[in-house]
């Protein structure tokens, strides 16, 4: 047995898939962090499309009004 860097204990010779119980864990809760990453990028890409385009429609506005 040996330990990776994360201090994780692997068995040497079977390679990354062979991960004891606390080494399945954090992969697992990885796997969980970085869905809810990406969720939350496309809701921030989202929400910033809908104030971009609210800016330029009230930018517009302010156009139409001074002009």
């Amino acid at each position: 047995m040996a330990s990776n860097r994360n201090g994780c204990v692997v068995a040497a010779e079977s390679g990354t898939d062979d991960f004891t119980a606390r080494g399945e864990k954090v992969r697992e809760e990885l796997g969980a962090y970085l869905e809810k990453l990406e969720k939350d990028g496309l809701r921030f890409e989202e929400q910033r499309a809908r104030i971009l385009a609210r800016e330029a429609v009230k930018a517009e506005k302010g156009l139409a009004t001074a002009g």
